[in-house]
């Protein structure tokens, strides 16, 4: 998967790093730019945010467990309330 960071105004392109993000022609702030790959919506699986692993930059992911956790009803303080009351807990 090619990835870079390049100039909109001369054409510059160069591997993303840290280094400063700006031309060092032109001295206009870089762009980043990766070619995507060829995915269908049936290729779109799992929760969250990580069906669309595809589309993010390759790294190992992070991550603490979260996602898919439950709605629960506070049924005494929503009576109170008069209001169906429902907090997630993450």
């Amino acid at each position: 998967m090619k990835e870079e960071l390049f100039c909109p105004f001369c054409d510059f392109a160069r591997a993303p790093t840290f280094e400063p993000l700006r031309c060092p022609r032109c001295g206009v702030p870089l762009e980043y730019r990766r070619e995507l790959p060829e995915v269908g919506p049936g290729d779109l699986q799992g929760r969250g945010v990580w069906r669309y692993g595809p589309f993010l930059p390759p790294a190992e992911p992070v991550s603490l467990g979260e996602g898919a956790t439950p709605l629960i009803e506070s049924r005494r303080i929503g009576e109170r309330l008069g209001v169906r009351l429902l907090f997630k807990l993450e």
